[in-house]
This record gives structure tokens, C-alpha cells and sequence, in this order.
């Protein structure tokens, strides 16, 4: 990651329900803690298509929506002046 990526932060405008994305955040921890995110929930709809697990299904589409307001903040922060 080049010094330029390396000063990028969240934004911390973005807001999922109960939850906020906290401004400041480094935009590579951000980044890594996506990719998790991303992983568990293509586990959690794998699981809910071979299994027919109502559940999973709907973990996974509540973890959507969080890794849609984390990459949504994350555009912001990069949009903002640094």
C-alpha cells in the first residue's frame, strides 16, 4: 500500500442500525476487517442454500447490509481531503 493509501480514514458518516462506523480508522485495517466480513458472509449463504437454514440466511443478509455501510463510509473517506 503506497503513504498515500496509508493516510486514507474512515469517514465515520455511515450508520447501520444499532451500529456506527467510527471515524479515523486506518484505511487498510478497514480494508482487512471488509474482507472477514465478506468471507463470513459467503459462508453464512453458502450455508443457507445447502442447508435450507433460514437462520444463516438471515445473518448473512444483516452482515450485508453492515459491509455496505463499511464500504459506503469507506468511499466517503476517500473522497474526503487529506
Amino acid at each position: 500500500m503506497n503513504d498515500k493509501m496509508k493516510k486514507i480514514t474512515t469517514a465515520g458518516q455511515e450508520s447501520f442500525d444499532l451500529f456506527r462506523l467510527q471515524p479515523g480508522v486506518p484505511f487498510d485495517h478497514a480494508f482487512s476487517q471488509l474482507s472477514v466480513l465478506l468471507g463470513c458472509i459467503r459462508h453464512l449463504t453458502t450455508e443457507a442454500e445447502m442447508e435450507n437454514d433460514r437462520q444463516a440466511g438471515s445473518a448473512a443478509r444483516i452482515l450485508s447490509e453492515m459491509a455496505k455501510a463499511l464500504i459506503d463510509d469507506m468511499e466517503r473517506g476517500l473522497s474526503k481531503p487529506h
